[in-house]
């Protein structure tokens, strides 16, 4: 299964949030995903497309750490796992 490495990393006292290396659509945005809401509620991308951005005190961290790791990247939460991100 897919999951199994990805738990491994999971530490459990803090989010854990996941890049999505591929654009969701023709924008180009690239979405942060929290790891237990996004397994909740079904919006992880694929395993293959995961860019770790491991843990972080909130969503807002985690988008501030991958917007410094890809500047020309257009990044944002998921609308439903991370909504306190999403910029639409």
């Amino acid at each position: 299964m897919f999951l199994i490495p990805a738990l491994s990393l999971y530490s459990g006292h803090v989010p854990y949030f996941i890049l999505n290396e591929r654009p969701q659509d023709e924008s180009g945005h690239h979405e942060v995903h929290s790891f237990v809401q996004g397994l909740k509620n079904g919006c992880l991308p694929y395993y293959e497309n995961w860019i770790y951005l491991f843990d972080h005190p909130s969503c807002t961290e985690a988008v501030i750490r991958a917007r410094a790791a890809y500047p020309n990247w257009s990044i944002n939460g998921c609308a439903k796992c991370a909504p306190d991100c999403d910029e639409g």
